[in-house]
């Protein structure tokens, strides 16, 4: 694994979530803002707007689900409001599986340094006992641009996925049981699929 500058700045769990922020050379990172998510159980008007089955976050153009493939949409996750809400999240959850989606604008980051530096943050939460394959397998959009996942200490399986449109990176992080495999499985397919259907690369 090659050298970089990410190092893990912050983690907090909420409602079984891993939400975390990467840094660089000692500057707090995009979207750290002053170190607290504003936790939110609906639209604010102002970054998510309530629209049909979902909150808009408008400055991407994507629409987080009220529900999807029988998760549901529990919470919405504001990390930094400047731009309009350049990183914030959607948590999802079914039974003892959950997912969040994180939408993180980071001007001139590649791709794979950014999904490196998530991955090793990931699996400092859940540290890995044992490999696993991902139940979506990255590849050219809509799919997932890149996956990670591996066998969890408590017996669940644990791993992320990521794609970068423009500045936006696009992040969906999970922890599920086995038995929900084919749900996680449509749930991020479908997802991804949305996301790459909402979600516009800047104009050149």
């Amino acid at each position: 694994m090659r050298a970089m500058s990410w190092i893990v700045l912050a983690l907090t769990l909420t409602a079984g979530p891993a939400l975390a922020q990467v840094n660089t050379n000692g500057e707090p990172p995009p979207g750290y803002g002053a170190g607290a998510s504003v936790k939110l159980s609906g639209a604010d008007g102002v970054i998510f707007e309530d629209v049909e089955d979902g909150v808009l976050h408008k400055a991407s153009g994507f629409t987080c689900p009220d529900e999807l493939q029988g998760f549901k949409r529990t919470r919405l996750l504001v990390f930094d409001r400047s731009e309009g809400g350049r990183d914030v999240g959607c948590i999802f959850v079914r039974g003892e599986s959950w997912f969040t989606l994180y939408l993180t604008r980071l001007p001139g980051r590649s791709g794979a340094d950014v999904f490196e530096a998530y991955e090793r943050q990931a699996q400092n939460a859940a540290p890995p006992d044992g490999e696993a394959a991902p139940p979506l397998a990255a590849g050219f959009p809509p799919l997932p641009a890149f996956a990670s996942f591996w066998r969890n200490t408590k017996g669940g399986i644990d791993g992320l996925w990521m794609s970068q449109i423009g500045d936006w990176h696009i992040k969906l992080r999970t922890t599920y049981v086995s038995n929900d495999e084919a749900e996680v499985t449509a749930f991020a397919e479908t997802l991804y699929r949305r996301i790459h259907e909402q979600v516009a690369a800047p104009e050149i």
